[in-house]
């Protein structure tokens, strides 16, 4: 059976990802306050205006499509619909408060609980990573497109883990005797460093939120590499509570049962 494409939108998720970079990097030029959310999350105008323009931009262009978001109240429309899109309009608002440059859009599609367009763009980098379900996933920067491909390498002890900027779990400590090295980064770029081969797995055991995994999902399984809950299951998308309370792993595919080993045995 012939894969259906979603070129188009991809390519208006793509765009509006930009128009929303340009307004996140207005503010982070200027002196922004920072307020916190219910859940004592920070929130900045950043994220206001990212997600006006996506939320805008997405309605116009597929009106019978539903959006969950992090910067709005779930209304409960995205189960009267096949699509939803599953939107981060700027994931990693600590980092863009430490004004380090490790923050991202996220703008995910999902039918069936299973994504089938990712876009993640870091605009303080002009750094896009995007994937369409059946398809390569893309590394895009400076005027150049490329492909991005997993590692491939298969062995914990020649491996480098990735882990969050600003987590305060130590959990994945258990693997600093394990690997050759790790590095550190925020938001979503994470698994797009595991997409791009610059890291090879990425252990995950805070609670998260459905629109922080979406994009980062499928552009990691484009890429050749795997994606899963910590017990191997599938992660699925679009339930009644988005909240991922027990973690994820992503890494190259090769890495992933020696990773799970540890995780059951840790």
């Amino acid at each position: 059976m012939e894969q259906t494409s979603h070129h188009t939108e991809l390519t208006i998720a793509k765009s509006l990802a930009r128009q929303a970079g340009k307004a996140i990097l207005e503010v982070y030029g200027s002196e922004f306050s920072v307020t916190k959310k219910s859940d004592q999350s920070p929130v900045t105008e950043a994220d206001l205006r990212s997600n006006a323009i996506i939320v805008k931009g997405l309605r116009l262009a597929f009106p019978g499509d539903a959006i969950l978001t992090e910067e709005e109240e779930d209304d409960k429309t995205r189960f009267s619909t096949s699509r939803v899109w599953i939107i981060d309009p700027l994931d990693g608002t600590k980092e863009f408060v430490k004004r380090n440059g490790e923050f991202a859009i996220s703008i995910g599609l999902i039918q069936g609980g299973k994504p089938l367009v990712g876009v993640i763009y870091a605009p303080a980098r002009d750094e896009m990573y995007y994937a369409e379900t059946g398809k390569t996933a893309f590394f895009e920067h400076a005027g150049t497109i490329e492909p991005l491909k997993v590692s491939t390498c298969g062995n914990l002890s020649e491996s480098i883990v990735i882990r969050s900027g600003s987590s305060t779990d130590n959990r994945v400590a258990r693997f600093d005797s394990l690997v050759k090295s790790s590095l550190s980064i925020g938001s979503a770029l994470k698994g797009c460093l595991v997409a791009r081969s610059h890291a090879d797995f990425y252990p995950r055991f805070e609670r998260l939120w459905e629109w922080d995994v979406c994009a980062m999902h499928l552009i990691v399984e484009s890429a050749g590499g795997r994606v899963s809950s910590l017990d191997g299951s599938e992660l699925t998308y679009n339930k009644e509570n988005p909240r991922l309370d027990h973690g994820f792993i992503m890494s190259n595919g090769a890495l992933h049962p020696h990773v799970l080993e540890v995780m059951r045995n840790g």
